[in-house]
């Protein structure tokens, strides 16, 4: 489930992103390794206690955001320049068992 809260920015201008994880029950994850991939470039965040993290960008187009909790993993790809937007990734196959 992807949740937009602003629209889509064409320019090449800082933009500020917030990812929240969720499992399959919508319970925040906390620890989620969110992997922001922009071009060949791959940094690595973690979620907090209330599942989020915050994705800033220097105005370059975001190739895709994979968020992964033990052996379950989602994506997103292509994302783009979403300044302001509040993307909600579920991991369906968290909690594991």
């Amino acid at each position: 489930m992807f949740v937009f809260s602003s629209d889509s920015i064409l320019a090449e201008q800082p933009a500020k992103m917030t990812v929240i994880a969720v499992d399959k029950m919508g319970s925040v994850i906390e620890g989620a390794k969110v992997a922001v991939t922009v071009g060949k470039e791959m940094n690595t965040f973690t979620t907090d206690v209330n599942g989020k993290c915050l994705l800033e960008t220097a105005g370059t187009l975001i190739t895709s955001i994979e968020v992964t909790k033990g052996d379950c993993t989602e994506r997103l790809a292509p994302v783009g320049i979403l300044d302001g937007m509040i993307i909600v990734i579920t991991l369906h196959c968290w909690p594991a068992g």
